[in-house]
């Protein structure tokens, strides 16, 4: 018995999405159907790597094709219009955070697909790299009480918000250096 696959596609093709791309690939669970990126060359070398149709507008690959998993890595500012598209053909969407550019916008991705019944869910995959889960450890170990920014005095219940600021500075030094570790590490 063959297993069923989710029709996908991916929307944006910088460095998130081709990491995206490739990790969708290697599952059992997608078959990546179109790839679309505003630089043509970029899509249509892609597309020929995983087998897909390429598309440069956006647009298109929404209207002209019927997924069942949007994987989206564009920035949100050249996909919001296109997100609420997908979400209204009843594509599931999974997007690379930031979810949107602000809480309204977060809010109006959220409420058209309860409204059409589908998924509009939000992938950090930044919180799995070693620095975050490191801060985490040494927050949780309650070897850093308190962290301060310029102005700012940040608590104990802020602790996600205060790992996430330091992981990305320890990030932005150490660039490169911080593998994603596997789900089952955390």
């Amino acid at each position: 018995m063959s297993e069923v696959k989710l029709k996908t596609a991916v929307l944006g093709l910088n460095e998130q999405g081709q990491n995206l791309l490739k990790a969708a690939s290697q599952t059992k669970y997608f078959d990546i159907q179109a790839v679309a990126d505003n630089n043509t060359t970029l899509a249509e070398k892609t597309a020929k790597q995983y087998d897909s149709t390429a598309y440069d507008d956006y647009r298109q690959l929404i209207v002209q094709n019927q997924f069942d998993c949007l994987l989206v890595a564009g920035p949100t500012h050249t996909c919001d219009e296109h997100i609420c598209t997908a979400i209204k053909k009843k594509f599931n969407i999974l997007k690379l955070a930031p979810a949107a550019r602000n809480f309204d916008e977060s809010v109006r991705f959220t409420q058209l697909a309860q409204n059409n019944n589908t998924v509009f869910a939000v992938a950090t995959p930044l919180r799995f790299a070693q620095s975050f889960i490191r801060v985490r450890e040494l927050l949780q170990q309650n070897q850093i009480e308190h962290i301060f920014l310029p102005g700012i005095q940040i608590q104990r219940w802020l602790v996600e918000v205060s790992c996430y600021i330091i992981a990305i500075i320890f990030s932005i030094k150490y660039s490169g250096i911080f593998p994603y570790p596997s789900r089952s590490t955390r």
